[in-house]
């Protein structure tokens, strides 16, 4: 044990005098004696270079933590030794979710925890229940450009009741804000960008805008990286001249 957390094995990169603390647990001294004797829990069916996985255990229950460093998404075949069912919690939001069996999805940059079903429902916390709505990103149209590096975009949708679960998407570049009704839901920094509007929806007409801001190396260097929209944004230009 160390603090509240559980090891079976420790990769001992420091030294002999390191190792002393580590009483009551299998000490390794290189990643090839700890992976030699297949010591894998976590299997993917293709390499995941950007894939960083950590299997703990703390309270008695054990778990994964999932996340992605890389600058793409993730999509690959999933093998956890411990169950079949397991529950992913976006940490960002408390809110819980079935994961598909034997898939992985990471967008970039995102992070996820994952728990046994069975022991996650018993825990008490709520199943994330999504309403797609759909890709946006023909919807919106021009509204005005933003200095040299971004443009605003904007689009209506008529709810004919509330929906507290709706979520958008749209495929564009850099850093993306969402407003609905004046009210700030979101900020985005990877593509296709998704917004749960539900909580900010009013039964009839709302107003959704997106404004995107661009890399500061377009001020900068004039590095003339693409920023907004995919469907205005270009490699040679940026949101508002296309």
């Amino acid at each position: 044990m160390i603090r509240d957390y559980a090891y079976e094995t420790v990769l001992n990169v420091i030294g002999d005098e390191y190792g002393e603390m580590l009483t009551g647990v299998r000490v390794a001294r290189s990643a090839e004696e700890l992976l030699g004797e297949s010591y894998r829990t976590v299997v993917t069916d293709a390499p995941c270079p950007w894939l960083r996985a950590v299997g703990l255990q703390k309270y008695g229950i054990k778990m994964y933590f999932f996340s992605n460093e890389g600058a793409e998404a993730i999509e690959a075949d999933l093998a956890l030794t411990e169950s079949e069912s397991w529950v992913c919690f976006d940490l960002w939001d408390g809110k819980a979710f079935r994961a598909t069996p034997g898939k992985l999805r990471l967008q970039p940059l995102e992070t996820l925890l994952v728990i046994p079903a069975e022991l996650a429902w018993a825990s008490g916390f709520a199943e994330k229940k999504d309403h797609f709505l759909g890709d946006w990103t023909e919807r919106f149209s021009m509204m005005q450009v933003d200095g040299t590096n971004g443009a605003t975009y904007r689009c209506t949708y008529l709810a004919d009741a509330l929906d507290e679960d709706a979520v958008f998407a749209v495929r564009g570049e850099e850093m993306a804000e969402c407003f609905c009704n004046g009210k700030l839901v979101d900020v985005s920094f990877w593509s296709p960008h998704r917004f749960a509007i539900g909580p900010f929806l009013k039964v009839g007409e709302n107003e959704i805008r997106l404004r995107f801001t661009g890399s500061a190396a377009n001020i900068y260097s004039d590095a003339r990286l693409p920023v907004g929209l995919e469907r205005f944004s270009t490699s040679a230009s940026w949101a508002g001249r296309c």
